[in-house]
């Protein structure tokens, strides 16, 4: 039967059914400012291969909310000024809810709302199913205001053109790692190249001011806690490894190398020095 949420119910509902969906995730708030957490999940659920449908509506995106979904390849997103609904669901479960995705809405707000299972409350979950693809219709189909994620990537590289030596810096590392995806990107409002999967699967190399590499796995970061003195004294460079817990910021474990030099060939180094270590130690 369907279960009352409070605020803190509705906010980790919709964080489970973004983080457990299988297929897919539809997200419809009017309002939308996310939380790191909340970002960080529909990270992962690109990363997964997960189509993610936004619907927003009253008010044009901010930049820093741009800049988040312009990270999403498999994202779908819309807009419909007359939006009211806040509904959220995958293929198992169902918000409804009086809250926004909005991080004031979560953190300070009374809301509530009313979760629904898909096989249990199967004619309440269909029905809202049902108003939520005709709200997308609707948005998909005004034109003259309809925001495509394409559109977004246009406004957002007009507002943050990359320095010519970050150009230089994605050439030459695609020519010294081939086999890599490497793409840039606007991270927290910086000009970062990412290098995707490298050295494996489930790791990520962020060159911005500083050296990255981003853990998806706590399990994979505990595999190279022990050989931390080891990387440093080959790099040459200070090197700190942490874990950085998920509720204030994250929720990744990474390398962070700092004092990096400015020649790219030298930053290429660094990164192919530490990938090669961390596959000779990948179980």
């Amino acid at each position: 039967m369907p279960k009352f949420l409070t605020t803190a119910g509705a906010t980790y509902h919709i964080e489970d059914i973004i983080q457990n969906a299988t297929k897919s995730v539809t997200l419809i708030t009017p309002y939308l400012k996310l939380s790191q957490t909340l970002a960080e999940r529909l990270k992962d659920a690109d990363k997964a291969g997960l189509k993610i449908t936004l619907i927003f509506g009253k008010e044009e995106l901010k930049s820093d909310q741009k800049a988040i979904l312009l990270q999403l390849k498999n994202l779908e997103i819309f807009y419909l000024e007359n939006l009211h609904a806040k509904c959220y669901y995958n293929e198992e479960y169902l918000v409804l809810s009086s809250m926004n995705l909005y991080e004031t809405s979560q953190n300070k707000n009374r809301e509530m709302g009313v979760l629904f299972n898909a096989q249990e409350d199967k004619e309440m979950y269909e029905a809202a199913i049902k108003e939520a693809i005709s709200i997308k219709n609707s948005a998909s189909t005004r034109k003259d205001i309809g925001k495509s994620i394409e559109k977004l990537k246009q406004e957002h590289k007009a507002e943050h053109k990359l320095e010519i030596g970050d150009e230089n810096m994605l050439d030459y590392l695609k020519d010294n790692f081939p086999n890599v995806d490497i793409e840039q990107a606007i991270i927290e409002s910086s000009a970062t190249t990412v290098l995707h999967d490298y050295p494996f699967k489930g790791v990520d190399v962020h060159i911005g001011g500083i050296i990255t590499f981003v853990f998806y796995s706590d399990e994979t970061r505990k595999e190279f806690g022990f050989f931390e003195k080891e990387l440093k004294w080959q790099t040459g460079v200070k090197l700190e490894m942490q874990r950085v817990f998920w509720i204030p910021k994250w929720n990744r474990s990474v390398i962070m190398i700092y004092d990096i030099p400015e020649s790219i060939a030298e930053k290429a180094r660094i990164i192919k020095m530490i990938g090669d270590n961390l596959q000779q130690y990948h179980s």
